[in-house]
Order: structure tokens, then sequence, then C-alpha cells
């Protein structure tokens, strides 16, 4: 059965209580559906390929398509992804948090499929600016995100439009 978790910003203890049940259905291997600055995401463990893949068959998405990853800040870079240049970090420090998602070469030895089988030896990554995502992301590490519309459709931006599968 799903469960719909309110966070309240406003509130400390609540948006605390939220986080904490999003990080133990995350952790359990389930998949969460989250606000965005854009619209709505899945998100799963980015190390659980069965969690990934879930996210994979509910966009209805081609084999082969690889998620973009969530970090909670640039200092996570050093275990996903190759050494930057010191423009990229440059960059990164300069919009994120925020929208700026940016493909990097994946590190050799992270161990994880992302949808892709790690054919690609990318990752898109991004540091949401969202404090409810911040803080999930403080106590999971990356997460697998993407858009909760389906693969080639607009941004769900209205929970009217979510369908839910179980």
């Amino acid at each position: 059965m799903a469960e719909r978790i309110r966070s309240f910003t406003a509130d400390p203890v609540k948006l605390d209580e939220a986080v904490a049940l999003a990080v133990r259905y995350l952790n359990a291997g389930q998949v969460v559906i989250v606000a965005a600055e854009i619209g709505y995401v899945y998100l799963a463990d980015a190390f659980d390929a069965d969690a990934v893949k879930t996210i994979h068959i509910l966009r209805g998405d081609s084999a082969g398509v690889a998620a973009q990853v969530f970090i909670k800040n640039s200092g996570v870079l050093a275990g996903i992804a190759a050494p930057l240049t010191p423009l990229q970090n440059e960059v990164l420090a300069r919009f994120w948090p925020g929208l700026l998602s940016v493909t990097l070469k994946s590190q050799a030895g992270v161990n994880w499929n992302l949808g892709d089988e790690r054919r690609l030896g990318l990752i898109n990554v991004r540091v949401p600016n969202r404090e409810f995502l911040g803080k999930v992301l403080e106590k999971t590490g990356p997460l697998a995100t993407a858009s909760i519309a389906f693969a080639g459709k607009p941004a769900i931006i209205d929970l009217s439009e979510i369908i839910i599968r179980e």
C-alpha cells in the first residue's frame, strides 16, 4: 500500500519525521516520489539495482536509459566520478545547489547500475536545492532519480496527475 508522506518545512519536527520515513523506505529498497524544483521525481537508492530498475519500469523507459543521480554536495563526487578540473569545480561551486545537471565520467570502482548496465561510463548528477531532499540525501547518500512522467512526456507538477502503481 502506498503511503503519502507530507513534508512541512515550516515545522522542523514534521520535516524530520517525513525525512526519517522517506529514508526508511529508500533503505528498504522502495521507490519514493518527492517534489523537486521543477516537478515530481522518483527516488531510489542509487546502489540498489532492483529499485533503480523499478523507476525505469514505472516510467516506461527503453533499455539502456540511465537514471540521473542526486547528491548532497560536490564533495560526494570524489567517490562516484572521475576527478574534476579546477574550472569544473568552480562552475559547480557557483551553481550548486540548483538546477544545473552535469554529465561526468563515472568512477571505475563504483558498483551500481543506473539502467545502462554501466555501458555509458558516464553519470548525470545534480545537487537539488530543496531542504527536504538535502536532508534525505544527507542520510542516504547518492539517489537515482527520474521524473515521474512517462518517458518523453512533460514533467508532472500536479499531485492529481500521479498514478500510483503497487
